[in-house]
């Protein structure tokens, strides 16, 4: 099974996704995924189960780059595209089945919308996989013996309907 996970280029955006790449990973072990997401969290995908290729996306002048991610994945049968940015690469692509984000109707937590858009019920929890190089380099960041690394992961929504719910 191919499997194509467009997520979001901003960090915070990215993490709250992980908990649904998780769970494709987990109910299609055998499946092999190709992550498009930004540059910079680009690295929280590479170790994840499943992931064969990550394609970390540059933005282009003339909203080019979505040309440039068709032409690098138009020459694949996928089986599932899940397109948490709602670009129009993901209705392009020759795929059996896809997962497309929509608006949520009501004001929901981003991690639940995210489930959303697969149908998944209740919404995995984000997730981190942590391979050797990222270790070595948060023992640079961290001091040794103290207490360890705390992550809040966030995501800034400017929606109508979030100003709304969340004033």
């Amino acid at each position: 099974m191919r499997i194509l996970f467009i997520t979001w280029t901003r960090l915070g955006d990215a993490v709250l996704s992980t908990g649904l790449l998780d769970h494709l990973a987990r109910t299609e072990p055998r499946a092999r995924i190709t992550v498009v997401s930004g540059a910079l969290p680009a690295p929280l995908f590479r170790s994840a189960p499943g992931v064969e290729r990550v394609m970390p996306l540059a933005k282009a002048r003339l909203d080019l780059h979505w040309f440039g991610l068709w032409r690098a994945c138009v020459g694949t049968a996928w089986d599932l595209v899940v397109d948490l940015r709602n670009t129009p690469v993901s209705r392009l692509l020759w795929a059996r089945r896809r997962h497309v984000w929509r608006r949520a109707r009501r004001p929901m937590h981003k991690i639940a919308e995210v489930a959303a858009v697969a149908g998944v019920d209740p919404p995995p929890a984000p997730r981190l996989w942590l391979d050797p190089p990222a270790l070595a380099a948060a023992e640079t960041l961290v001091p040794p013996g103290g207490p360890v690394l705390a992550l809040g992961p966030t995501a800034n929504c400017h929606c109508r309907d979030c100003r709304r719910a969340h004033g």
